[in-house]
């Protein structure tokens, strides 16, 4: 007699034995619609084909393993890699390097930068050399869009991004696409960049271009990457030229940004999901604190005042139960700016309706996570801030904040997990992407630190995981050796290096690649990979 054995009698099988091996509290939430969501003792599944790919991601955990559909990869940034800066429009970056290059450490530009632009299929081939299923580009608005409007697409710009598109798909490899990563048409920032409210409309044409051109093959999207950094670090430098510190610009910067977000995410959503069926998500830069001095209160109340403004200013108005700024950042500027003698707070308000249309727009939320800071409290001064010339030269996010924050001098792998069980507790999170976590270093071949510093922090991403945060996605920071910003190529952050004095730019891997390659095509961090590195 042949016996076959019914799909019913399997899942009952699978779904008792996960009964016994994860005890079900159905006291949790759940939701049963359309996208099921479960939680059970803290393992979520959320959007998954319920129940066979479900049961594969608890099997896989169970197995100390990752999941096969887990997204592992590298990534980089259109201006620190592609080069070929004058074959399109010129971005902000272009512009300021060559108009002044001075803050640059080594006052170096991105005008070849590892020659992407031609290299691509080389690039892609060391993703899939990795182990890497996918591959996180941006696009370069000006080089799609050269006047920033959307009334002159450039085909070449198009052409450029279809076959790197393309040669990924043809290799097995996931596109991830990014559409802003500092790089603004510099036509567009001569009208005051992110600080002037059109920008949420260019924006949204912009990502309509994007949509309609590479959307039948792109289904994670990006909108913006990290907005803090875009909307303060070294600003009125290298990132935004011509913005003021101000505390006024800084805000508006970040004002604008949520709203565009937004309205990208719900243009993707009426538009182009029915048909396309991709996700829409924003990488936000995040960090850890710790106050300088434990026993300090001062330094306690500014390390949470840090944490307000440094990662929950973009955080809470997407995942809050309001759509709105922290209560503590707001109340924080309303006081400093009634001080300054501002008639309303120099941080804008949204209107109810622009509340709801930023609340939960997005399908997944990117977490760029690099490093930790201590945190020393500055103390205010009143005498000083109501003289106006010094009011003038001390208005900042830093002294809203009444913070300095002090870089960490070593790997915070457990901070990162901190973060991620900060996150999960204050917020009922969507799917997470880790969209960058990297090492930076002067470039050595033998880079046991960065190879550490990943396999610590995938080992910390794993247990969160298991403990029920729903990640789907770890891209490692970079892929190649790159133009580093204000730091020129003097910094390395790559698993590949680049040769940037050969006319060529020959890439060679590096040791941390050949660690994660064992990971990524292992979906385990195994004790082998442990010893590799001992040894």
């Amino acid at each position: 007699m042949n016996w076959q054995i019914s799909p019913l009698t399997v899942i009952n099988f699978v779904t008792n034995l996960m009964n016994i091996l994860f005890p079900t509290n159905f006291s949790s939430d759940m939701l049963l619609q359309m996208n099921v969501n479960i939680v059970e003792r803290k393992i979520s599944m959320k959007d998954f084909d319920f129940p066979m790919e479900s049961m594969e991601v608890a099997r896989a955990l169970a197995l100390n393993r990752f999941p096969d559909k887990f997204l592992f990869g590298a990534g980089s940034s259109a201006y620190q890699i592609e080069g070929a800066y004058d074959a399109d429009g010129l971005s902000v970056w272009d512009f300021w390097t060559h108009n002044d290059a001075s803050p640059i450490v080594d006052k170096s530009n991105g005008d070849v930068a590892c020659d992407s632009y031609h290299k691509y299929a080389e690039d892609v081939n060391l993703v899939k050399n990795l182990g890497g299923n996918t591959y996180r580009i941006s696009l370069s608005w000006s080089r799609i869009l050269p006047h920033g409007l959307s009334h002159f697409v450039n085909i070449q710009g198009i052409k450029y991004y279809n076959n790197l598109i393309n040669t990924m798909i043809l290799n097995g490899v996931t596109p991830m696409v990014t559409m802003h990563y500092y790089d603004v048409p510099v036509k567009l920032q001569l009208m005051g960049g992110w600080t002037n409210p059109q920008m949420v409309k260019y924006f949204e044409d912009y990502a309509r271009v994007a949509f309609n051109y590479f959307g039948d093959r792109v289904k994670h999207w990006i909108t913006f990457n990290d907005p803090f950094d875009l909307c303060n670090i070294h600003f009125g430098n290298a990132y935004k030229p011509w913005y003021n510190d101000s505390a006024v610009g800084n805000y508006l910067c970040g004002h604008h940004v949520l709203l565009a977000h937004a309205r990208v995410y719900h243009l993707y959503r009426t538009e182009f999901h029915w048909l396309q069926k991709g996700k829409v998500g924003i990488s936000i830069g995040t960090q850890w604190f710790e106050p300088k001095d434990p026993t300090s209160l001062d330094d306690v109340e500014a390390t949470e005042l840090s944490f307000q403004f440094g990662t929950y200013w973009f955080l809470n108005p997407l995942l809050g139960e309001l759509g709105d700024y922290p209560d503590l950042m707001k109340v924080e500027v309303e006081i400093k700016s009634a001080l300054q003698r501002y008639q309303t707070s120099r941080l804008p308000s949204f209107t109810l309706d622009e509340k709801q249309m930023i609340k939960q727009s997005l399908d997944f939320l990117g977490i760029n996570f690099f490093t930790s800071f201590y945190v020393q409290s500055i103390a205010d001064d009143v005498e000083i801030i109501y003289h106006y010339d010094s009011v003038i030269r001390n208005e900042s996010v830093w002294n809203d904040m009444r913070s300095q924050w002090i870089f960490f001098d070593k790997s915070t792998p457990e901070n990162f997990a901190k973060l991620l069980q900060r996150l999960n507790k204050d917020y009922i999170l969507p799917q997470v992407y880790i969209t960058a976590n990297g090492f930076i270093d002067k470039g050595n071949i033998y880079d046991v630190d960065r190879a550490l510093y990943h396999v610590n922090h995938l080992i910390e991403l794993f247990v969160k995981m298991f403990d029920g945060i729903d990640v789907r996605a770890y891209i490692a920071w970079s892929l190649l050796d790159e133009f580093q910003w204000m730091d020129g190529y003097t910094q390395k952050m790559g698993l590949y290096s680049v040769d940037f004095e050969d006319p060529e730019r020959p890439r060679s891997e590096k040791f941390s690649a050949t660690i994660l390659k064992s990971i990524y095509k292992s979906k385990t961090v195994t004790k082998i990979t442990e010893q590799l590195l001992q040894s």
